[in-house]
Protein backbone atom coordinates (compact mmCIF):
# COMPACT_ATOMS: atom_id res chain seq x y z
CA UNK A 1 0.00 0.00 0.00
CA UNK A 2 1.26 3.63 -0.88
CA UNK A 3 -0.90 5.10 1.90
CA UNK A 4 -0.24 6.51 5.04
CA UNK A 5 -3.95 6.86 6.11
CA UNK A 6 -4.68 5.64 9.32
CA UNK A 7 -8.01 5.98 11.19
CA UNK A 8 -8.53 6.10 14.82
CA UNK A 9 -11.18 2.77 15.44
CA UNK A 10 -12.25 4.75 18.32
CA UNK A 11 -13.60 7.90 17.12
CA UNK A 12 -14.39 7.09 13.42
CA UNK A 13 -17.65 8.39 13.07
CA UNK A 14 -15.95 11.79 13.74
CA UNK A 15 -13.55 10.92 10.88
CA UNK A 16 -16.04 9.35 8.40
CA UNK A 17 -18.05 12.54 8.86
CA UNK A 18 -14.67 14.74 8.04
CA UNK A 19 -13.70 12.12 5.32
CA UNK A 20 -17.23 12.83 3.74
CA UNK A 21 -16.46 16.51 2.92
CA UNK A 22 -12.50 16.25 1.95
CA UNK A 23 -11.92 12.77 0.32
CA UNK A 24 -9.17 12.59 2.58
CA UNK A 25 -6.89 11.86 4.91
CA UNK A 26 -4.99 11.36 7.76
CA UNK A 27 -2.01 11.88 10.03
CA UNK A 28 0.48 9.40 10.81
CA UNK A 29 0.81 9.08 14.13
CA UNK A 30 -2.80 7.82 15.50
CA UNK A 31 -3.02 10.42 18.29
CA UNK A 32 -1.99 12.99 15.62
CA UNK A 33 -4.11 11.45 13.53
CA UNK A 34 -7.37 12.51 15.32
CA UNK A 35 -6.15 15.93 16.35
CA UNK A 36 -5.64 16.35 12.50
CA UNK A 37 -9.19 15.21 11.65
CA UNK A 38 -10.54 17.04 14.43
CA UNK A 39 -8.62 20.35 13.26
CA UNK A 40 -9.68 19.69 9.59
CA UNK A 41 -13.60 18.91 10.58
CA UNK A 42 -13.27 22.26 12.64
CA UNK A 43 -12.06 24.39 9.83
CA UNK A 44 -14.66 22.92 7.32
CA UNK A 45 -17.33 23.74 9.81
CA UNK A 46 -15.84 27.72 10.04
CA UNK A 47 -15.82 27.72 5.94
CA UNK A 48 -19.03 26.79 5.62
CA UNK A 49 -20.48 29.50 8.54
CA UNK A 50 -18.63 32.32 7.08
CA UNK A 51 -19.78 31.72 3.22
CA UNK A 52 -23.40 31.22 4.74
CA UNK A 53 -23.02 34.73 6.39
CA UNK A 54 -21.58 35.96 3.33
CA UNK A 55 -24.42 34.79 0.95
CA UNK A 56 -23.99 34.28 -2.56
CA UNK A 57 -23.39 36.81 -5.20
CA UNK A 58 -22.43 36.68 -9.06
CA UNK A 59 -19.31 36.53 -10.67
CA UNK A 60 -19.11 39.86 -11.79
CA UNK A 61 -20.15 41.65 -8.14
CA UNK A 62 -17.76 39.84 -6.80
CA UNK A 63 -14.83 39.89 -9.29
CA UNK A 64 -15.36 42.81 -11.29
CA UNK A 65 -15.02 40.52 -13.95
CA UNK A 66 -16.62 41.21 -17.83
CA UNK A 67 -16.43 40.05 -20.92
CA UNK A 68 -16.19 36.81 -22.94
CA UNK A 69 -13.55 34.13 -22.89
CA UNK A 70 -12.56 32.70 -26.41
CA UNK A 71 -12.47 29.25 -25.42
CA UNK A 72 -14.03 26.30 -23.86
CA UNK A 73 -13.50 24.36 -20.66
CA UNK A 74 -14.48 21.67 -22.35
CA UNK A 75 -11.86 21.92 -25.12
CA UNK A 76 -8.18 20.48 -24.51
CA UNK A 77 -5.32 21.73 -21.88
CA UNK A 78 -4.59 24.46 -24.04
CA UNK A 79 -7.53 26.65 -22.53
CA UNK A 80 -5.21 26.72 -18.93
CA UNK A 81 -2.62 26.28 -20.71
CA UNK A 82 -3.20 29.61 -22.67
CA UNK A 83 -3.92 31.58 -19.17
CA UNK A 84 -0.52 29.26 -17.18
CA UNK A 85 1.72 31.18 -19.80
CA UNK A 86 -0.07 34.87 -19.97
CA UNK A 87 1.42 34.41 -16.04
CA UNK A 88 4.45 32.67 -16.30
CA UNK A 89 3.27 28.88 -15.28
CA UNK A 90 6.05 27.32 -13.72
CA UNK A 91 3.95 24.20 -14.52
CA UNK A 92 5.11 20.47 -13.09
CA UNK A 93 8.16 22.58 -11.02
CA UNK A 94 5.46 23.40 -8.90
CA UNK A 95 4.70 27.41 -8.61
CA UNK A 96 8.01 27.93 -7.18
CA UNK A 97 10.08 30.08 -4.57
CA UNK A 98 7.84 32.83 -2.52
CA UNK A 99 8.35 36.51 -1.84
CA UNK A 100 8.36 37.53 1.22
CA UNK A 101 4.96 37.10 3.12
CA UNK A 102 2.36 39.76 3.49
CA UNK A 103 3.59 42.27 1.34
CA UNK A 104 1.15 44.62 0.30
CA UNK A 105 -2.37 44.84 1.46
CA UNK A 106 -3.90 40.98 2.97
CA UNK A 107 -5.24 38.75 -0.17
CA UNK A 108 -8.84 38.95 -0.87
CA UNK A 109 -11.60 35.82 -1.21
CA UNK A 110 -12.80 37.94 -4.24
CA UNK A 111 -8.96 38.24 -5.60
CA UNK A 112 -8.96 34.68 -5.26
CA UNK A 113 -12.06 33.57 -7.58
CA UNK A 114 -10.56 36.51 -9.58
CA UNK A 115 -7.50 34.38 -9.95
CA UNK A 116 -9.35 31.22 -10.74
CA UNK A 117 -11.76 33.02 -13.43
CA UNK A 118 -8.51 33.72 -14.95
CA UNK A 119 -7.00 30.39 -15.12
CA UNK A 120 -10.49 28.76 -16.75
CA UNK A 121 -11.51 31.08 -19.74
CA UNK A 122 -14.84 30.52 -21.38
CA UNK A 123 -16.59 29.23 -18.45
CA UNK A 124 -19.20 30.94 -16.29
CA UNK A 125 -18.66 31.79 -12.89
CA UNK A 126 -21.70 32.31 -10.63
CA UNK A 127 -23.30 31.92 -6.97
CA UNK A 128 -20.06 32.66 -5.82
CA UNK A 129 -19.34 32.18 -1.96
CA UNK A 130 -16.24 33.78 -0.11
CA UNK A 131 -14.87 33.23 3.27
CA UNK A 132 -11.55 33.94 5.41
CA UNK A 133 -10.60 31.44 7.95
CA UNK A 134 -9.62 32.51 11.30
CA UNK A 135 -6.67 35.26 11.25
CA UNK A 136 -4.34 32.45 13.34
CA UNK A 137 -4.74 29.78 10.52
CA UNK A 138 -3.62 31.89 7.87
CA UNK A 139 -5.81 30.63 4.78
CA UNK A 140 -8.23 31.95 2.07
CA UNK A 141 -10.96 30.22 1.39
CA UNK A 142 -13.66 30.82 -2.04
CA UNK A 143 -16.39 28.46 -3.26
CA UNK A 144 -18.12 28.98 -6.10
CA UNK A 145 -19.97 27.34 -9.30
CA UNK A 146 -18.57 26.61 -12.50
CA UNK A 147 -20.41 26.25 -16.12
CA UNK A 148 -18.81 25.26 -19.25
CA UNK A 149 -21.66 24.11 -21.40
CA UNK A 150 -21.96 20.87 -20.00
CA UNK A 151 -23.92 21.12 -16.62
CA UNK A 152 -22.62 22.96 -13.18
CA UNK A 153 -20.51 21.91 -11.43
CA UNK A 154 -19.62 23.38 -7.88
CA UNK A 155 -15.96 24.16 -7.07
CA UNK A 156 -13.46 25.47 -4.12
CA UNK A 157 -10.35 26.58 -4.10
CA UNK A 158 -8.44 27.90 -1.16
CA UNK A 159 -4.62 29.06 -0.29
CA UNK A 160 -3.10 27.93 2.84
CA UNK A 161 -0.07 28.54 5.05
CA UNK A 162 0.81 25.90 7.26
CA UNK A 163 1.19 26.21 11.19
CA UNK A 164 2.29 22.40 11.31
CA UNK A 165 3.26 19.66 9.25
CA UNK A 166 0.58 18.98 6.29
CA UNK A 167 -1.46 16.33 6.65
CA UNK A 168 -0.80 13.24 4.85
CA UNK A 169 -4.22 13.34 3.08
CA UNK A 170 -2.92 16.18 1.52
CA UNK A 171 0.10 14.37 0.08
CA UNK A 172 -0.38 10.67 -0.26
CA UNK A 173 -3.07 8.40 -1.50
CA UNK A 174 -5.61 7.35 0.94
CA UNK A 175 -6.38 3.90 1.40
CA UNK A 176 -9.23 2.29 -1.01
CA UNK A 177 -10.24 0.71 2.22
CA UNK A 178 -11.61 3.35 3.91
CA UNK A 179 -11.71 5.89 0.56
CA UNK A 180 -13.04 4.33 -2.38
CA UNK A 181 -11.44 6.36 -5.79
CA UNK A 182 -11.43 6.12 -9.23
CA UNK A 183 -7.69 6.71 -9.53
CA UNK A 184 -4.61 8.82 -7.51
CA UNK A 185 -1.52 9.86 -8.30
CA UNK A 186 0.88 11.29 -5.49
CA UNK A 187 4.09 12.61 -6.74
CA UNK A 188 7.00 14.91 -6.04
CA UNK A 189 7.82 17.48 -7.79
CA UNK A 190 11.33 18.63 -9.54
CA UNK A 191 11.12 21.59 -7.21
CA UNK A 192 10.60 19.29 -3.76
CA UNK A 193 6.81 20.27 -4.02
CA UNK A 194 4.21 17.52 -3.77
CA UNK A 195 1.14 17.06 -5.81
CA UNK A 196 -1.93 14.95 -5.16
CA UNK A 197 -4.80 14.55 -7.54
CA UNK A 198 -7.63 12.39 -6.29
CA UNK A 199 -10.77 11.12 -7.97
CA UNK A 200 -12.55 10.86 -5.01
CA UNK A 201 -16.25 10.44 -3.93
CA UNK A 202 -18.00 12.88 -1.93
CA UNK A 203 -19.78 9.54 0.14
CA UNK A 204 -17.34 6.96 0.58
CA UNK A 205 -19.58 4.46 0.42
CA UNK A 206 -21.42 6.29 -2.54
CA UNK A 207 -24.70 6.37 -1.62
CA UNK A 208 -24.86 9.21 -3.47
CA UNK A 209 -23.14 9.76 -6.78
CA UNK A 210 -21.56 13.04 -6.36
CA UNK A 211 -18.03 12.57 -7.76
CA UNK A 212 -15.67 14.35 -5.65
CA UNK A 213 -12.13 15.34 -7.40
CA UNK A 214 -8.81 16.99 -5.64
CA UNK A 215 -5.76 18.66 -6.46
CA UNK A 216 -3.46 19.37 -3.71
CA UNK A 217 -0.16 21.14 -4.37
CA UNK A 218 2.05 21.51 -1.22
CA UNK A 219 5.67 23.14 -0.98
CA UNK A 220 8.54 22.73 0.98
CA UNK A 221 8.29 26.01 2.80
CA UNK A 222 5.08 26.08 3.91
CA UNK A 223 2.43 26.42 1.42
CA UNK A 224 -0.99 24.85 0.21
CA UNK A 225 -3.02 25.28 -2.64
CA UNK A 226 -6.03 22.97 -2.83
CA UNK A 227 -8.66 22.86 -5.53
CA UNK A 228 -12.22 20.58 -5.25
CA UNK A 229 -14.73 20.33 -8.17
CA UNK A 230 -18.10 18.40 -7.93
CA UNK A 231 -20.10 16.99 -10.84
CA UNK A 232 -22.71 18.33 -9.01
CA UNK A 233 -24.15 22.34 -8.71
CA UNK A 234 -23.47 21.85 -4.79
CA UNK A 235 -21.06 19.51 -2.70
CA UNK A 236 -23.92 18.18 -0.95
CA UNK A 237 -27.85 17.95 -1.48
CA UNK A 238 -27.86 18.19 -5.46
CA UNK A 239 -28.82 16.00 -7.66
CA UNK A 240 -25.81 15.06 -10.16
CA UNK A 241 -25.67 17.62 -13.39
CA UNK A 242 -22.98 15.55 -15.38
CA UNK A 243 -21.20 12.89 -15.55
CA UNK A 244 -17.51 13.91 -14.75
CA UNK A 245 -16.03 16.95 -13.06
CA UNK A 246 -14.87 19.87 -15.08
CA UNK A 247 -11.10 19.58 -15.12
CA UNK A 248 -9.35 16.50 -15.73
CA UNK A 249 -6.20 15.61 -13.47
CA UNK A 250 -4.24 17.39 -16.02
CA UNK A 251 -5.75 20.59 -16.08
CA UNK A 252 -6.25 19.87 -12.43
CA UNK A 253 -2.22 19.99 -12.46
CA UNK A 254 -1.91 22.75 -14.65
CA UNK A 255 -5.02 24.91 -12.29
CA UNK A 256 -2.85 24.15 -9.05
CA UNK A 257 0.90 24.89 -10.65
CA UNK A 258 0.10 28.49 -12.06
CA UNK A 259 1.85 30.70 -10.84
CA UNK A 260 -0.41 32.95 -10.71
CA UNK A 261 -0.69 32.15 -6.71
CA UNK A 262 2.37 33.19 -6.10
CA UNK A 263 1.24 36.81 -6.21
CA UNK A 264 -1.56 35.98 -3.84
CA UNK A 265 0.34 34.28 -1.24
CA UNK A 266 2.73 37.12 -1.13
CA UNK A 267 0.25 38.64 0.71
CA UNK A 268 -1.03 35.77 3.39
CA UNK A 269 0.34 36.55 6.56
CA UNK A 270 2.82 33.88 8.07
CA UNK A 271 1.78 32.04 11.14
CA UNK A 272 1.92 33.27 14.59
CA UNK A 273 3.57 30.12 14.79
CA UNK A 274 6.19 31.03 12.68
CA UNK A 275 4.78 28.46 10.23
CA UNK A 276 5.85 24.91 10.29
CA UNK A 277 9.77 24.02 8.21
CA UNK A 278 10.62 20.21 6.93
CA UNK A 279 12.50 18.39 9.53
CA UNK A 280 11.13 20.44 12.60
CA UNK A 281 9.44 18.05 14.33
CA UNK A 282 11.76 15.00 14.94
CA UNK A 283 11.18 12.27 16.67
CA UNK A 284 12.46 11.16 19.44
CA UNK A 285 15.07 8.47 19.59
CA UNK A 286 14.06 5.21 20.38
CA UNK A 287 10.54 5.95 20.23
CA UNK A 288 9.77 5.24 16.46
CA UNK A 289 6.07 3.52 15.98
CA UNK A 290 6.65 0.38 13.89
CA UNK A 291 5.51 -0.02 10.23
CA UNK A 292 2.24 -1.84 9.44
CA UNK A 293 3.59 -4.65 7.95
CA UNK A 294 5.65 -5.23 11.18
CA UNK A 295 2.63 -4.48 13.21
CA UNK A 296 0.93 -7.16 11.12
CA UNK A 297 3.62 -9.59 11.60
CA UNK A 298 3.58 -8.89 15.60
CA UNK A 299 -0.71 -9.58 15.30
CA UNK A 300 -0.55 -12.78 13.75
CA UNK A 301 0.88 -14.27 16.83
CA UNK A 302 -1.82 -12.66 19.12
CA UNK A 303 -4.73 -13.98 17.27
CA UNK A 304 -6.83 -16.25 18.37
CA UNK A 305 -5.94 -19.71 17.12
CA UNK A 306 -7.67 -20.53 13.82
CA UNK A 307 -7.30 -16.55 12.99
CA UNK A 308 -4.64 -14.95 10.53
CA UNK A 309 -4.35 -11.49 8.77
CA UNK A 310 -5.68 -11.56 4.91
CA UNK A 311 -3.50 -11.24 2.35
CA UNK A 312 -5.04 -7.50 1.99
CA UNK A 313 -3.73 -6.20 4.49
CA UNK A 314 -2.36 -2.34 4.79
CA UNK A 315 -1.71 0.58 6.39
CA UNK A 316 1.11 3.14 7.57
CA UNK A 317 3.62 4.16 10.42
CA UNK A 318 1.72 2.79 13.83
CA UNK A 319 -1.38 1.86 11.63
CA UNK A 320 -2.50 -1.78 10.65
CA UNK A 321 -5.80 -3.04 8.96
CA UNK A 322 -6.41 -6.83 7.57
CA UNK A 323 -9.62 -8.71 7.92
CA UNK A 324 -9.89 -12.29 9.68
CA UNK A 325 -12.53 -15.09 8.65
CA UNK A 326 -13.85 -17.30 11.37
CA UNK A 327 -16.25 -19.21 9.22
CA UNK A 328 -18.76 -16.88 9.21
CA UNK A 329 -17.58 -14.18 6.52
CA UNK A 330 -14.54 -11.46 6.48
CA UNK A 331 -14.54 -8.79 9.01
CA UNK A 332 -11.79 -5.92 9.67
CA UNK A 333 -9.71 -5.53 12.30
CA UNK A 334 -7.84 -2.18 12.80
CA UNK A 335 -4.70 -1.58 15.20
CA UNK A 336 -3.18 2.24 16.16
CA UNK A 337 0.28 2.27 18.53
CA UNK A 338 1.69 5.67 19.12
CA UNK A 339 3.75 7.29 21.86
CA UNK A 340 1.80 8.68 24.27
CA UNK A 341 5.19 8.80 27.07
CA UNK A 342 6.73 12.00 28.24
CA UNK A 343 4.63 15.02 27.12
CA UNK A 344 1.50 13.34 26.16
CA UNK A 345 -0.29 14.32 22.86
CA UNK A 346 -3.69 15.23 23.11
CA UNK A 347 -5.73 12.36 23.33
CA UNK A 348 -8.91 12.25 20.86
CA UNK A 349 -11.23 14.00 23.48
CA UNK A 350 -8.99 16.69 23.94
CA UNK A 351 -6.77 16.75 26.92
CA UNK A 352 -3.61 14.64 27.87
CA UNK A 353 -3.04 10.86 27.95
CA UNK A 354 -3.74 10.72 31.62
CA UNK A 355 -7.23 12.55 31.35
CA UNK A 356 -8.06 10.59 28.35
CA UNK A 357 -7.61 7.09 30.51
CA UNK A 358 -8.71 9.02 33.99
CA UNK A 359 -12.23 6.30 33.91
CA UNK A 360 -10.03 3.28 32.47
CA UNK A 361 -10.09 -0.09 34.09
CA UNK A 362 -6.18 -0.54 35.98
CA UNK A 363 -4.67 -4.05 35.72
CA UNK A 364 -2.42 -5.04 37.89
CA UNK A 365 0.63 -4.52 36.05
CA UNK A 366 -0.66 -0.62 35.70
CA UNK A 367 -1.97 -0.60 32.28
CA UNK A 368 -5.60 1.20 31.23
CA UNK A 369 -8.24 -0.37 29.26
CA UNK A 370 -10.99 1.24 27.99
CA UNK A 371 -13.85 -0.82 25.94
CA UNK A 372 -16.19 0.47 23.70
CA UNK A 373 -19.30 -1.32 22.11
CA UNK A 374 -20.84 0.82 18.97
CA UNK A 375 -23.84 -0.39 16.86
CA UNK A 376 -23.21 2.17 14.08
CA UNK A 377 -26.82 2.83 12.06
CA UNK A 378 -26.62 7.02 12.25
CA UNK A 379 -25.90 6.72 8.46
CA UNK A 380 -22.32 7.81 8.32
CA UNK A 381 -21.30 4.44 7.34
CA UNK A 382 -22.93 0.92 6.49
CA UNK A 383 -26.03 1.11 8.79
CA UNK A 384 -26.29 -1.37 11.42
CA UNK A 385 -22.42 -1.92 11.10
CA UNK A 386 -21.47 -3.62 14.42
CA UNK A 387 -18.04 -1.66 16.00
CA UNK A 388 -16.17 -3.27 19.03
CA UNK A 389 -12.89 -1.04 20.45
CA UNK A 390 -10.67 -1.95 23.26
CA UNK A 391 -7.56 1.19 23.76
CA UNK A 392 -5.33 0.39 25.99
CA UNK A 393 -2.49 3.20 27.68
CA UNK A 394 0.88 0.42 28.91
CA UNK A 395 3.17 1.52 31.46
CA UNK A 396 5.72 2.73 29.00
CA UNK A 397 3.13 4.92 27.25
CA UNK A 398 2.85 3.18 24.35
CA UNK A 399 -0.56 3.78 23.35
CA UNK A 400 -3.24 0.77 21.88
CA UNK A 401 -5.87 0.81 20.05
CA UNK A 402 -7.82 -2.23 18.54
CA UNK A 403 -11.59 -2.54 16.54
CA UNK A 404 -12.85 -5.05 14.90
CA UNK A 405 -16.48 -4.64 12.80
CA UNK A 406 -18.94 -6.68 11.43
CA UNK A 407 -17.78 -6.28 8.08
CA UNK A 408 -14.93 -6.61 5.54
CA UNK A 409 -14.64 -2.42 5.40
CA UNK A 410 -16.59 0.64 7.06
CA UNK A 411 -19.39 0.46 4.42
CA UNK A 412 -20.05 -3.29 4.24
CA UNK A 413 -21.61 -4.58 7.36
CA UNK A 414 -22.30 -8.27 6.84
CA UNK A 415 -22.33 -10.01 9.71
CA UNK A 416 -24.20 -9.83 12.73
CA UNK A 417 -20.28 -9.09 15.06
CA UNK A 418 -17.05 -8.51 15.04
CA UNK A 419 -14.82 -11.65 14.33
CA UNK A 420 -13.51 -10.81 17.59
CA UNK A 421 -14.59 -11.05 20.58
CA UNK A 422 -14.24 -7.76 23.44
CA UNK A 423 -12.39 -10.04 25.33
CA UNK A 424 -10.07 -11.42 22.62
CA UNK A 425 -9.51 -7.39 21.62
CA UNK A 426 -8.73 -6.95 25.10
CA UNK A 427 -5.94 -9.63 25.20
CA UNK A 428 -4.83 -8.33 21.60
CA UNK A 429 -4.39 -4.57 22.83
CA UNK A 430 -2.88 -5.21 25.89
CA UNK A 431 0.29 -7.41 25.09
CA UNK A 432 3.13 -5.67 26.33
CA UNK A 433 4.25 -7.11 22.62
CA UNK A 434 3.24 -3.75 21.13
CA UNK A 435 5.51 -1.56 23.35
CA UNK A 436 7.63 0.50 21.44
CA UNK A 437 9.62 2.45 24.35
CA UNK A 438 11.52 -0.89 25.77
CA UNK A 439 11.70 -3.16 28.73
CA UNK A 440 10.15 -0.64 31.67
Amino acid sequence: MSSDVQPDPVHEDVLVDVLTRTGESFRGDPAAAMAGVLDRGRRLRRRRTLTAVAGSVTALAVVGVAGGFVSSLGADRGAVTAASAATGSAGSGGIGPAAPAASGAPVTPAQLVAALQGLLPGTQVTDTTVGSANPDDPEVFAGARLDDGHGAAAVSISLRRFTDAPDQGDIACPDPVYVPNDGCVAEQLADGSKLLLLKGYEYPDKRVLTKSWRAVLTTTDGRRVAFTEWNAAQEKDAPVSRVDPPLDLDRLKALVTDSAWVSLFDRIPKPTNGGWQPGSAATPAGRTVPGWQAMVGTAKGLLPAGLSPADAAGGGPGFAHFTVDDGKGAGLVEINVADWSGTAPSGPKGGSAEARFANATVRADGTRVLVDRDADGDGKSAAGMVRWSVEALLTDGTRVAVSAIGGPNPREATRSAPALTVEQLTALATSPQWRIGGAA
